[in-house]
Order: C-alpha cells, then structure tokens, then sequence
C-alpha cells in the first residue's frame, strides 16, 4: 500500500514539474513577474539588453543576477537616501554616462526580483575587439526614395533601438544628446545616414582628431539605418 501511494505521488510530482517546464513563467515568483511588467511599461530596454533585445547604452543585464548582488541592485535601484549613500560609499567607482532613475522600494524590489531569474547566456558573453575602419558614406542619391511604409518604419525603429533614450523628439526622450526636431532643416540625408552608421568615425571625419561623439554604435542593418534616416529627415523646421 504505501509502495501504491508512494508510486503515486512520484506520478503528481513528475506531473507539476513538466506543467512549470511547459510554461516558464510559472518559474517566476509573483514579484518576478511583476518586476518583469515594470521592466517593459518603463521601457529599460532602451538602453539594457535582455538577451537579444535592448539598448546598448547601458551594461547588458542577462546573467546580473550572478554578477551583482541583491545589496548592489537595491543600492542601485532604490530611491531611499540610504540606498544612494550606500550607493556612493560602496560602489563609487561604478562611473555613470547618465543619470540612472531610481524607484521607490516595492517597485524596486519587484524589478531585482525579475533581474535575478535573467540567465546568463550560453557560453558567456562573446566579446569582439576594436577593429580600424572607415565610416561608409552613401551617397542619398544612393538610398531608395523612401516610401511612407519606410518612414513609418523607420520611426518605430527609432524607438526599438533605443534612440530616444538620448534624443528628444517634441520634448518626448532623452537629454544626453541634441534633440532632433527640425534636423533634416540642419543636415542633409547623407550627414544623417554617416552619423547613424557610425558617429564616431563620422565626426572624426568632419573635425579631424580633435572630433569626438558620445554616441555609441549601435547594431542596426543598413535598411534600419536608412529608415531612421529618412524618418529624421522629415523632421523639418516650423517657419
């Protein structure tokens, strides 16, 4: 008999943990999975990665949970003036490009919460080296006449990739770099296109050595890079 019941509740068990295999978010805790929601309505993605997705302005977090811990992502996260002084103290060295929000306590321990389920990714991250180029100029003559499809898809990868996290569009963005209404008044399509591809090199190219960028490069095809360029270059000054 007991044989029978212990045979049994093996069955139930097999049975929980293939239902959890079956949906991953059953892994996650409640905070996980709200921490999660907030993850995406904040859109952090815009400047983090997670896996393959994101922005590249800030570190990539897949795997943070084995890199960080909770003390670190609470100092980090959380909006006390305990959290920040700690922060300071502890983890002073950790320069910033920009100023990082920080949360209230519950919104921030639901976010740690999800940042610690993140695995890192398989084999480790795959790190390339710096490589000498030469920026790519197009000529726009070059570039397809962009069709309003190419707009419309160009302005939503605008905000996909991230570049709002530094651009301003209609006081909607970010502050780190100049804002963008009315630059197709200012540059032409190819300083836009050139500037996209690699603002580094580009700006190297316009002031010599003394030329340097903020902007980071960021991965975006070359489609990508002329929809962006076609969505900015509509965005002309009001006369």
């Amino acid at each position: 008999m007991k044989r029978i019941i212990f045979l049994v509740a093996l069955v139930q068990l097999s049975l929980i943990v293939e239902t959890v295999s079956a949906n991953p978010q059953n892994k996650l805790s409640k905070s996980a999975i709200e921490g999660k929601a907030l993850f995406a309505t904040m859109n952090c993605a815009s400047c983090h990665t997670v896996g393959q997705e994101g922005g590249c302005l800030g570190p990539p977090l897949a795997g943070v949970g084995s890199r960080r811990t909770k003390g670190f992502l609470e100092a980090r996260l959380t909006d006390t003036k305990e959290a920040e002084q700690k922060f300071q103290s502890e983890y002073s060295y950790h320069a910033e490009l920009m100023p990082h929000p920080r949360f209230a306590p519950e919104t921030a321990n639901k976010l740690i919460a999800y940042l610690q389920t993140l695995p890192s990714p398989k084999g480790g991250f795959q790190i390339e080296p710096h490589k000498s180029s030469e920026a790519k100029s197009r000529n726009a003559n070059e570039i397809k006449e962009a069709t309003a499809a190419d707009i419309a898809e160009g302005a939503r990868s605008f905000y996909k990739l991230g570049c709002a996290a530094c651009h301003s569009i209609g006081n909607i963005g970010g502050s780190l770099g100049p804002a963008l209404d009315g630059v197709g008044s200012r540059r032409d399509l190819d300083f836009i296109t050139d500037h996209i591809t690699d603002a580094q090199i580009h700006t190297r190219m316009l002031k010599g050595d003394e030329g340097t960028s903020k902007m980071p490069h960021f991965k975006a095809t070359e489609r990508e890079i002329d929809q962006i360029a076609a969505f900015l270059y509509t965005l002309k000054s009001k006369k």
